[in-house]
């Protein structure tokens, strides 16, 4: 390691959603010692809906997040002082799961759909995948506010939404337990 950072390393929290499989390259680099021999401790802080994550990136809370871009977007198309630096991942690893009575897409006619944010992330990834089966919102099928991932498979196992978008690992519990996969994003 490099002399200049043997005093001290630079500190870091970076904002997310909620614990999930997309951050594995953050947690490996960490462990591994990559960032440390960068000079960087690094925490994740999960703010528990995209709205939340992208509000404490605006308030300062943090000053980085790794989410969906919307929200910093709308910020900065309002004038707000939020960019994006990159890309994390180019195809989100996400499912359409659905109860077991929804045997296509065109049976979500009418279904409540769960979401973490009516302006952010899953619900837009969920309009384009319902729109490519000629439904709209809300016309055609309701947004629930279900939480994140987690929130939402515990939602969907209880039976209160008909689908969600979920991502990896809930989406390969889900199918494994009977729930439908109806197609992941950008398929």
């Amino acid at each position: 390691m490099d002399d200049r950072y043997s005093a001290s390393l630079y500190e870091i929290e970076i904002g997310i959603v909620v614990p999930a499989l997309i951050y594995a390259p953050v947690w490996l680099a960490d462990q591994r010692g990559f960032l440390r021999d960068e000079g960087l401790t690094v925490r994740l802080r999960s703010f528990g809906s995209t709205d939340g994550t992208t509000a404490a990136l605006r308030d300062g809370v943090v000053p980085v997040t790794i989410g969906s871009p919307e929200g910093s977007v709308a910020d900065a198309l309002s004038g707000g002082d939020l960019r994006l630096v990159s890309g994390f991942v180019n195809r989100p690893p996400l499912s359409m799961i659905a109860q077991p009575r929804y045997h296509s897409m065109a049976d979500l006619r009418g279904a409540k759909l769960g979401t973490t944010s009516l302006k952010e992330g899953t619900c837009h990834l969920m309009e384009k995948m319902m729109a490519a089966h000629g439904m709209h919102q809300p016309a055609d099928f309701q947004f629930v506010m279900a939480g994140a991932h987690p929130q939402r498979w515990e939602t969907l196992k209880a039976g209160t939404l008909d689908a969600a978008i979920q991502l990896v690992p809930f989406n390969c519990v889900a199918e494994e337990t009977g729930f439908l996969n109806l197609g992941d994003v950008d398929e």
